[in-house]
């Protein structure tokens, strides 16, 4: 599998032509020309091979599902085939979702039968009951009465939705990493969700360092106090923080590789510089990377 720019040009000389694998489009995140990776083709999954699926875990569907992503069907590349090692990838899939206060990771349960339909006036007690369904919602078999499904996706580590995919992507990118003996700095623009997510996510990382802008009195006091629970740097946002916020950071020591610094204005304004940033390829190479990488600007 290989993957181009939104804005792919292949009659084009410049980097808008260029086709990327797996690994280089997840550590660079974005294509040299400004635009967004896609891939080259959308794998097709049968009707069969989804019904032999029914029965996978949580960890095992994404662990299916992004090895379609990665392998090289037409074995354009072999040294593709190297790069994609089905034992690492389900060691890296298991390890994103250990922390999960569920082993489901997304748990189902069912909505009772009165909420669903204003004439129904009695209801059986089991009906009534939260269910829970594991590993897939059963609203995929006929049933009476029919039921409603609600998808947990709270139980993360930062009781984000955002935790399912953040935590299996910052392994990868550790993984990747370790592998090539470097270290990246990420930095995040957040309004609530997205920051203690990836600090979450980062905590404990050997080869990523994160640092997290958010807009001071925007987001909500828990959300605050996620990320300066975090924060293992001095001063930055600390002496802005007020009540449970700066009680959560001066209760904690935080984690060496997370930074969480408080600005004014909206979480808008955070995208203007940040885009700036971003929009410097020799910048992003020098500072973002450790060792810089002398084959950096191609890659991102």
């Amino acid at each position: 599998m290989r993957y181009i720019s939104t804005r792919y040009d292949p009659s084009s000389s410049s980097p808008s032509s260029r086709r990327y694998s797996f690994r280089e489009a997840v550590l660079a995140g974005w294509a040299p020309d400004g635009g967004m990776f896609l891939p080259e083709r959308i794998p097709h999954v049968s009707r069969g091979v989804l019904e032999s699926w029914r029965g996978l875990t949580y960890p095992e569907l994404v662990t299916k599902l992004l090895a379609l992503f990665m392998d090289d069907g037409d074995a354009e590349d072999a040294t593709q085939n190297a790069e994609v090692d089905k034992v690492p990838l389900r060691k890296i899939v298991d390890a994103s979702f250990a922390s999960f206060a569920v082993p489901e990771v997304v748990r189902w349960k069912a909505l009772p039968w009165p909420y669903l339909s204003s004439s129904s006036t009695t209801a059986s007690s089991s009906a009534s009951l939260p269910l829970s369904c594991h590993p897939l919602p059963s609203f995929l078999e006929k049933q009476e009465p029919p039921s409603l499904y609600i998808a947990e996706l709270f139980h993360g580590p930062s009781l984000a939705f955002k935790d399912l995919g953040m935590q299996v992507l910052t392994n990868l990118l550790e993984h990747y990493l370790l592998q090539e003996g470097r270290r990246m700095t990420f930095l995040v623009g957040t309004s609530g969700d997205t920051g203690p997510s990836a600090a979450a996510a980062v905590q404990g990382k050997v080869a990523m360092r994160l640092v997290v802008l958010y807009p001071l009195g925007r987001v909500s006091t828990f959300q605050e106090a996620q990320m300066l629970a975090t924060h293992g740097g001095v001063g930055g946002s600390g002496e802005k923080a007020s009540g449970a916020a700066a009680e959560a950071k001066a209760g904690t020591l935080g984690t060496p590789n997370v930074r969480v610094v408080a600005v004014e204005g909206s979480s808008d304004d955070l995208d203007v510089p940040i885009a700036s940033l971003f929009g410097d390829p020799a910048y992003r190479c020098g500072w973002f990377r450790d060792p810089p990488s002398h084959d950096c600007q191609p890659v991102e």
